[in-house]
């Protein structure tokens, strides 16, 4: 097949390596197997968990770290099968899943939130639930674009630091309008200028010099250390919307549905994440295989968590 040929569906389907394991699948795989059977009962039951430490503020400033490493990998999946599939109609319901996952998780996060602290919460919260996330979605897409360099081979610094440029310019006049009266918008101005600036001149240098390889240090970490950052995020989120959820049921002396937890979490968080994952880089029977078997533990793991705390 020839660099960036299209191809019917069929065709990606037949075009699998039967017993091939890609490194991100099993990283992501025995990791959730590890975390669902050592840990998700502990941290959602014990005590100090932590989003305790965090502060609600905190919290709500974090899912826009989630939102954007989600982005990043999932237009990372988007990019790479949008140059295989010949089908408009199958790479449009790709965009727009890759598009929904980081929205639900942003509304589902601010009702965990909501469940959290009993109450509903304030508009610095809102803000970065909502609007923050939507800078979150679009810096990641931005980072997720430049990687289909990495994907030849080639290195993507050059296009990395434009891209870090355009953020940094919308992030500068988001934050100063959005949290006019909170934060003092000549200094976010002036912080984000003189970032910009910086970012401008190293763009500026690199426009000159000769393009380069791919740096191993870069794809070993998109191979190792990538896959595991997306883990730790998604776990996180997992363990905000799971308290969330409990703590809200428990005040009002209700008994949560293991379904319906599960409807949520097949549109937001690692379900629909791990099964996006199969397409990247290519279809692995294997990869499906060890997919379905962490996937379940999850959800035996949940359900165990319900049966213990709501006999």
């Amino acid at each position: 097949m020839r660099k960036h040929e299209k191809l019917p569906l069929p065709d990606i389907v037949r075009d699998t390596t039967l017993f091939h394991l890609h490194w991100h699948h099993v990283i992501f795989d025995v990791f959730l197997v590890v975390w669902s059977e050592f840990f998700l009962y502990s941290i959602i039951t014990r005590g100090k968990n932590l989003y305790q430490f965090l502060g609600t503020d905190h919290l709500a400033v974090s899912t826009v770290a989630i939102t954007f490493v989600l982005s990043w990998y999932l237009s990372i999946v988007y990019f790479h099968v949008d140059r295989k599939i010949a089908n408009a109609t199958i790479r449009t319901i790709l965009f727009l899943l890759v598009l929904a996952i980081p929205f639900f998780m942003c509304f589902f996060g601010y009702l965990s939130i909501k469940g959290i602290i009993g109450r509903e919460p304030d508009n610095t919260v809102f803000f970065w639930t909502f609007f923050g996330t939507l800078f979150g979605i679009f810096a990641g897409f931005a980072f997720g674009y430049t990687e289909q360099g990495a994907d030849e081979g080639k290195s993507i610094m050059h296009p990395r630091i434009l891209s870090l440029l355009f953020i940094t310019i919308i992030a500068t006049f988001y934050i100063s309008f959005f949290l006019m009266g909170q934060v003092n918008p000549f200094i976010v101005i002036a912080s984000g200028g003189l970032v910009s600036l910086i970012l401008f001149g190293i763009h500026k240098y690199l426009d000159k010099r000769e393009p380069k390889d791919l740096s191993r240090a870069y794809h070993y970490f998109r191979r190792f250390i990538f896959p595991f950052l997306l883990f730790l995020i998604l776990c996180f989120w997992e363990e905000l919307y799971l308290w969330g959820k409990i703590h809200l049921v428990q005040q009002k002396n209700e008994t949560p549905s293991f379904l319906s937890m599960v409807g949520y979490l097949s549109i937001s968080g690692v379900i629909p994440v791990r099964i996006i994952m199969i397409l990247y880089p290519r279809v692995s029977i294997t990869g499906i295989c060890t997919g379905i078997v962490s996937l379940g533990y999850f959800l035996y793991s949940l359900r165990s968590l319900i049966a213990g705390l709501f006999p």
